[in-house]
Parts: C-alpha cells; sequence; structure tokens
C-alpha cells in the first residue's frame, strides 16, 4: 500500500468519519465536502464566516461512490447535488470542530514522525 493511500485512509479513519461516527453522525453526514466535519471546523475556527441559517444537505448518497465520481470520473460537485456540498452540514458544531482539528493533526503527525 502507498502511503499516499495510507494517509487518505488515516484521515478517514482517524481525523474525520472515525470522530464523526463517535457523535453519532453517519457517513453521509459528514461528508466530503461543506459536510458536517468542514462546517465543524469552519464555526470552530470563524462562525462568523459560517451561514448557518442557509446549511441545507447536499450529496448525501454513497461517499465513496460520489468521491469516485468526482476525482476519478471528473464528476463536478455540482453534478452531484446542485448546490456543491457532499454531506449535510446541518449537524455542525463549533465544539466538534476542535474534535477534528486535534484527530487530523495527530494523522499529520504521524506520517511526519513514520513516513
Amino acid at each position: 500500500m502507498t502511503v499516499a493511500s495510507d494517509f487518505s485512509r488515516d484521515v478517514l479513519r482517524d481525523g474525520t468519519v472515525g470522530v464523526s461516527m463517535k457523535f453519532g453522525i453517519t457517513p453521509e453526514e459528514s461528508g466530503a465536502h461543506a459536510g458536517e466535519w468542514e462546517t465543524s471546523i469552519m464555526l470552530h475556527l470563524a462562525a462568523e464566516l459560517v451561514r448557518m441559517d442557509a446549511a441545507a444537505p447536499g450529496y448525501t448518497g454513497d461517499m465513496a461512490e460520489g468521491v469516485r465520481r468526482v476525482l476519478r470520473d471528473g464528476v463536478s460537485l455540482d453534478e452531484l447535488a446542485a448546490n456543491g456540498v457532499m454531506g449535510d452540514p446541518r449537524k455542525a458544531a463549533a465544539e466538534r470542530g476542535q474534535h477534528y482539528i486535534e484527530a487530523l493533526t495527530n494523522v499529520a503527525l504521524r506520517v511526519l514522525e513514520h513516513p
């Protein structure tokens, strides 16, 4: 397995979806772009830039399939969902944002310490 695939797996398992699931957030809600985890991070870092009143679900189907379609097949995000969101940001919370940041930082540190 390559370092990139190890890193991608670790990001999902330990940094995003893994954290989401601890809080009862499904992988479909967690998403891959502007879903729960990214919105939670933004609420934690710069809540004044987030318009939760406009938060709406986007593509909430199989995330692996959706990501594959975007990255491999060149499908644009707005083809998956008109708003370009992959996930559902409505459950986002600033408190969880800190958990995601810590988990993603730990993944990055592991890779840097053990390349």
